[in-house]
């Protein structure tokens, strides 16, 4: 991956964006049902609430607009994405339980000097219960992330790196960019492990929890 991240001839670095796949970044929970004073907490992951799966999918399920066509957070629970252009959110998915994510790929590029963290090298977490269509802020979002670590850079293009879901992100952000932009701003989309053909398999956990 190191190879891929760094390949050319030159020795010139490029800044990365690490765009993680489903369940790969934390999220954590404010429940609406007590006063708006209480911390949120980590739901993703923690173990405790593990332990409790109806209750993880009381506080994790969207609701469906039908007449928006778009979904939101349920009744119970605001769910945020933390950690927005930094990496810390998806190096480990858990505060507590080393649940390694991201990690040691950071790790191993914070050795050369020209990567920092929040600098150079940044995280893109989102909302990965909902397709690239119904995020509408992560285009947006998205787009000034890539821009401002482009100045970070030294004017240099930038690196995207997309693993499952976040190549799915990540292509449908470049679709809806031009040509001239893309020419400018991106030196390469790096895809591991895109479901470009669709996942039966993750269908199958998320509707039946295998």
């Amino acid at each position: 991956m190191l190879t891929l991240v760094n390949n050319n001839h030159t020795g010139i670095k490029y800044p990365i964006i690490l765009i993680p796949g489903l369940g790969g970044s934390q999220a954590y929970c404010k429940p609406k049902d007590v006063g708006s004073s209480f911390a949120p907490f980590n739901l993703w992951i923690n173990f405790f609430h593990m332990l409790l799966p109806n209750k993880v999918f009381d506080y994790f399920r969207l609701q469906h607009d039908p007449y928006t066509y778009e979904s939101h957070d349920s009744n119970e629970c605001d769910v945020t994405f933390p950690g927005w252009g930094d990496t810390w959110s998806v190096e480990y998915l858990s505060q507590h339980i080393s649940f390694e994510y991201f990690g040691s790929l950071v790790s191993e590029l914070m050795k050369d000097k020209f990567y920092v963290r929040n600098f150079t090298m940044r995280g893109a977490p989102y909302d990965f219960r909902k397709s690239p269509d119904d995020n509408k802020q992560f285009v947006m979002k998205f787009k000034h992330l890539v821009e401002e670590t482009y100045t970070n850079g030294l004017d240099r293009p930038v690196v995207l790196l997309g693993h499952s879901l976040g190549s799915l992100y990540t292509l449908y952000f470049l679709k809806n960019q031009t040509k001239h932009w893309k020419q400018k701003y991106i030196k390469s989309f790096l895809s591991v492990s895109a479901p470009l053909g669709g996942t039966v398999n993750a269908l199958m956990s998320v509707t039946s929890g295998k």
